[in-house]
């Protein structure tokens, strides 16, 4: 390997890790905010047709494990996304269970590619881009993850805004 393709790996390699630190912080703190949160807050939703944050959260864990571990990593998932829309806060044990095993399936799959790996083209079955690159779906769990995080917490802000002022209404729906 020459000097210039290995500072080229080198470099390919650290955007890696950023790209992982960043999905797997992201994912440490959406279990930290599932656990510390109030059950009534994770069934909230601003308006009755909108998602609550618990089912962000589903959600959120669904995607990581199927663009990562799945569409990235070549490996099996279990994913029925249907399910990820009937999350309640009552789910909040098994989902925090979930985000650890999916934690370190992503953590395995990050650790397994090699440079040939990024540019692979992958299937993405039953999605409106249906194929693309490893590196694609990569950059998109984390993106994806990163969206849906943030909406979630600002739900969670909003939601406590209208708890202190009385206007939340009850979970599963709002005031008008």
């Amino acid at each position: 390997m020459s000097e210039a393709q290995g500072d080229t790996a080198f470099k390919l390699k650290a955007g890696l890790n950023e790209l992982r630190d960043k999905l797997l912080a992201d994912l440490r703190q959406l279990q930290t905010t599932i656990a510390e949160t109030e059950p009534a807050a994770l069934d909230w939703r601003p308006f009755p047709e909108s998602n609550s944050m618990m089912i962000l959260a589903a959600h959120i864990v669904g995607c990581a494990d199927e663009w990562v571990v799945s569409f990235a990593g070549g490996l099996a998932v279990e994913r029925q996304r249907s399910d990820e829309f009937r999350a309640t806060a009552a789910h909040v044990p098994s989902l925090v269970a979930k985000i650890e095993a999916v934690t370190a399936k992503i953590t395995q799959v990050f650790a397994s590619l090699r440079e040939d790996d990024l540019s692979r083209i992958v299937a993405f079955p039953g999605r409106a881009k249906d194929h693309g690159t490893v590196l694609w779906s990569l950059v998109h769990a984390v993106e994806h993850t990163s969206a849906h995080f943030a909406e979630l917490r600002l739900m969670l802000h909003f939601y406590r805004f209208l708890s202190r002022e009385g206007l939340a209404g009850e979970p599963g729906g709002h005031h008008d």
